[in-house]
């Protein structure tokens, strides 16, 4: 038999936990993988270098039952349910994910997990047995398989890797409408009365596209009820005569309403509503998907007990379905109240005679199906207290380090300046607009000019780089300007950049320009050294907290004890205790055991996109990097899950560190303003759930020029992701 790996370029890392798949680690449950291929063999040497037992692979041809590979069994999906019903099993191809998770579901089988797909540019075979020799052999063209295999070594049971990989990885959020085939007769005789809200924001275009989802539900009788502002009627009437959709209508007038108000309105305001057996809400700007009323009916019949249910939304933006609302997820961490897990879709047996209000988030009933489609537009602009913080490098004046070791006049424009296409419609090299190619010494004015054009267009605060080596302080001039002028009052914080600076710019352990130290006593002098700044007026808090992030907590000698320690010294100081945030950087291992207040995320870091580079043209001769899809980590990042430790989403704009690594770039090809906005909005949505005070969103970066990643105004977009930054921050979510 032939093992050998494919020799395709990395198209995609993909691992995603199924919601309900949560592992018992303290098991010894068997745990299988399926199918057999080249990637279920990989994952399995990686298992097996970190001592986890694969009981056995599943495979639905026959002819390889019984088959041994390395005193490993290969079954068939039942015989391996047979052995073991309780088992996991982990899925490898990402073409089989459905068809596979649906025939192990029906098997039985409760512990299933979507894993990985992995392909490479070089037969594994020969570096399979010790993966560490092959992260390094690779270690940019491969990174995430680095990262992979350094974690799997550092966790302690196959649970927390799968936790790990829950984290990390994302599958992309692409929603499909499905046809309604075989709708069993039972579900036939359940009707609706439809009450669509149309009592503000009135577009008659939309409500025509909401009118025609309704006509697409088929199999149902409903009535039709319509709530909206009276200058409306015409409209609504000259919409509803165009359309296919046969009902009985009923006009009402009333004052702009939500929808759970809309809810009780009907309920008193028509007559023998009883008769009908379910009311359903829709927004006049929304629409339903072409089974809602099928899931809708079905969830009525087999689940009599339940008076009053809902299912997940995403939102429609530009007619292109983005940002899934998972309510099952805050329902079960009990993050939301009723109104805001009922949210847009509501559904109450018209028998039910209580008050909605006063139900509980736990009385709600949840279909775990995306349903609805909430409708976002550019023209509402809501106060959503969300506070953007955008990563600030100081990099951008000379110091004698840098002289030293880059050249004398070194700053980050140096690099800027010597990016070059890499293919075609590459955008390289990233010119500055209207701030030109500014010195943050020499120009005095210029900290000043960011500051003003960042809060015109929305931004709360920057995120300045601190560079700390055990007392010694680098580009440090820009931030201690600010704390030097109250007249530079923009909001600040800090993220300790505590690793290596090297000359490969990637902090590992190549050539050390100049090093970390984190004992005890190196920590303790770092955090009296920024007492003053935790302590300016300025600085951000969160209740109360100032915020401090960390880039690395995996290079610490016991960052737990160094946290109670920093906490103690700053009490005593009068600042009563810290938020520390852990930036989610691959090297920072079982995240969900970090002794910290919140984590915050570092695109690209643990975000992934398919990679393009089969199919980009005119590539550069020598280009050995990465080209990944920028649309791809769009739909990847916005299908990121809540979780019940607080999480501060972050976006990028771009990512291409041509300038930086030339040859050896990784690059996110397709990123524009639109594009970026569309994943923004989704991340507004998500942290709009969260309390006020925990409502901050980090943007990756303002001027991170040598990366293509900055807010900063170009040549090319001018200010054009500045005002999608402002349009999505207050965007109706």
């Amino acid at each position: 038999m032939n093992y050998k790996i494919g020799n395709n370029n990395i198209d995609r890392v993909e691992k995603q936990l199924n919601k309900s798949s949560i592992f018992d680690s303290s098991k010894n449950n068997a745990l299988f993988l399926m199918p057999f291929t080249s990637n279920s063999i990989l994952l399995y040497h990686i298992l097996k270098q970190k001592g986890v037992t694969v009981s056995g692979f599943c495979d639905n041809n026959g002819a390889l039952s019984s088959k041994i590979f390395e005193r490993t069994p290969v079954y068939i999906p039942d015989e391996a349910f047979r052995r073991d019903s309780n088992a996991a099993v982990i899925l490898t191809e990402i073409f089989l994910y459905d068809a596979n998770e649906e025939q192990l579901r029906n098997l039985g089988f409760y512990h299933i997990a979507k894993m990985v797909e992995l392909s490479f540019n070089d037969n594994l075979e020969e570096y399979i047995p010790n993966l560490h020799e092959f992260s390094l052999k690779f270690p940019d063209f491969l990174p995430s398989i680095s990262a992979l295999v350094k974690k799997i070594t550092a966790l302690k049971s196959w649970g927390l890797l799968i936790d790990e990989i829950k984290e990390d990885y994302l599958a992309p959020y692409i929603y499909k409408e499905r046809d309604i085939v075989n709708v069993a007769s039972d579900y036939d005789s359940i009707n609706f009365l439809v009450c669509v809200n149309a009592s503000s924001h009135f577009c008659s275009d939309i409500f025509f596209k909401c009118i025609n989802s309704l006509a697409g539900q088929k199999h149902y009788r409903f009535t039709l009820a319509l709530v909206f502002i009276s200058e409306n009627k015409k409209d609504i009437e000259h919409e509803m005569s165009k359309s296919v959709l046969s009902a009985s209508i009923r006009i009402m007038v009333k004052k702009p309403v939500d929808n759970l108000e809309m809810i009780d309105f009907v309920r008193e305001q028509v007559d023998c509503h009883e008769k009908y057996d379910l009311l359903i809400t829709i927004g006049a700007n929304d629409l339903f998907t072409r089974d809602t009323l099928a899931s809708m009916a079905k969830t009525a019949s087999v689940n009599p007990s339940a008076f009053i249910f809902t299912a997940n939304e995403d939102r429609v933006y530009h007619e292109e379905y983005i940002s899934p609302y998972y309510k099952k997820d805050y329902q079960d961490l009990q993050l939301l109240d009723t109104r805001q897990l009922l949210r847009n879709l509501i559904c109450v047996r018209s028998d039910f005679n209580g008050n909605i209000f006063d139900l509980h988030p736990e009385d709600v009933y949840i279909i775990e199906e995306v349903l609805y489609h909430y409708r976002v537009l550019d023209d509402i602009v809501c106060d959503n207290a969300i506070k953007p913080i955008a990563y600030y490098l100081p990099q951008f004046h000379t110091i004698p380090e840098n002289d030293k070791w880059w050249g004398t006049g070194f700053t980050e424009w140096i690099n800027v300046k010597r990016g070059i296409p890499m293919f075609e419609g590459h955008y390289q090299p990233h010119v500055p607009g209207e701030l030109g190619y500014y010195d943050l010494i020499k120009d005095k004015d210029v900290q000043k000019k960011q500051m003003d054009l960042a809060v015109k267009y929305g931004i709360y605060g920057f995120c300045y780089y601190y560079y700390w080596f055990n007392g010694k302080r680098l580009l440090e001039k820009p931030l201690d300007n600010i704390l030097n002028n109250p007249e530079l009052d923009m909001p600040f914080c800090i993220c300790w950049a505590n690793e290596n600076w090297t000359r490969r710019w990637d902090g590992m352990e190549n050539e050390i320009l100049i090093g970390q130290s984190h004992d005890e006593e190196s920590s303790s002098k770092f955090i009296f050294d920024i007492l003053p700044i935790l302590k300016d007026p300025r600085y951000i808090r969160i209740n109360g907290k100032p915020l401090l992030l960390i880039y690395r907590t995996d290079i610490f000698t016991n960052f737990h004890k160094t946290l109670l320690v920093w906490k103690k010294i700053c009490a005593k100081y009068g600042i009563i205790d810290l938020h520390i945030s852990i930036v989610l950087n691959p090297l920072n291992y079982n995240i969900n055991q970090y002794h910290c207040e919140s984590l915050t995320e570092f695109p690209p870091h643990r975000n992934y996109g398919n990679n393009l580079i089969e199919k980009v043209t005119g590539i550069h001769v020598g280009f050995k990097g990465v080209v990944r899809d920028y649309r791809d980590y769009i739909r990847r990042a916005m299908n990121r899950r809540i979780s019940r430790k607080l999480r501060f989403r972050t976006i990028m704009l771009s990512f291409d560190n041509t300038a930086r690594r030339l040859n050896n770039a990784v690059i996110y090809h397709g990123s524009t303003p639109e594009e970026y906005k569309k994943l923004l909005i989704s991340l507004v949505d998500f942290t709009s759930k969260q309390p006020v005070e925990e409502r901050l969103i980090f943007i990756n970066a303002w001027n991170e020029w040598a990366e293509g990643n900055h807010l900063e105004p170009d040549v090319m977009f001018g200010d054009a992701y500045l005002k999608a930054t402002r349009e999505a921050i207050v965007i109706n979510c």
